[in-house]
């Protein structure tokens, strides 16, 4: 089966009903003031915005996610662009899958591409690229809370994703791919550097 044929099969599965089970950690950044509402209370039109998932282990409609990356762009409401970063064929089909389902209602979804996805960093200071830097690049830092140890955490949020998410400021972000291109300094980011997720898409 081919890999477009495995993303359709698996996109298309009713087996297990958007079923989703991953552990992993993500980051993310988007031209709004913080805190941004796509994540904590649904998607708001106006916005662009960038972020990457890196699965250390899970399933999505059965299939596994184990060393999986995905990564995004978006204007929510009007396009998204997605990109995988699999050790085989089977798994980038699933991250293909599982983007698009993930991103679906986010705007005209392009072709999922095969890209080089690297996430460095901890506790909020992370670096993420895409094709080292050529379409994608983001660096953020934490926003800590009251104790100035902690960061302002968000959870029981909005996304089977990720349901809980810290606070974090876009130091720099460059986007570039065709026609599609932003850049974003100072902005909202939020990340999670342990997510447990264990739901279905679309609730």
């Amino acid at each position: 089966m081919s890999v477009a044929m495995l993303i359709i099969a698996l996109a298309g599965s009713s087996a297990h009903n958007g079923s989703l089970r991953y552990d992993g950690m993500y980051v993310e950044s988007c031209s709004c003031p913080a805190p941004c509402p796509c994540e904590l209370t649904g998607i708001s039109m106006g916005c662009e915005g960038v972020g990457a998932f890196s699965i250390a282990s899970g399933r999505f409609e059965g299939a596994d996610l184990s060393g999986v990356k995905f990564a995004y762009a978006t204007k929510p409401g009007s396009w998204v662009q997605c990109y995988v970063d699999a050790p085989t064929k089977e798994k980038r089909a699933a991250g293909a899958a599982l983007a698009k389902s993930a991103f679906k209602d986010w705007g005209k979804m392009g072709a999922v591409k095969d890209a080089k996805i690297d996430i460095t960093g901890s506790a909020g200071k992370y670096t993420m690229m895409v094709d080292g830097g050529k379409i994608m690049a983001l660096t953020t830092s934490p926003v800590n809370g009251l104790n100035k140890k902690k960061p302002m955490t968000y959870s029981n949020i909005n996304s089977v994703l990720h349901p809980v998410v810290m606070q974090a400021k876009t130091v720099k972000c460059a986007y570039h791919d065709g026609d599609k291109k932003f850049d974003l300094k100072g902005t909202n980011a939020y990340y999670n550097p342990t997510i447990k997720a264990n739901g279905k898409l679309g609730r």
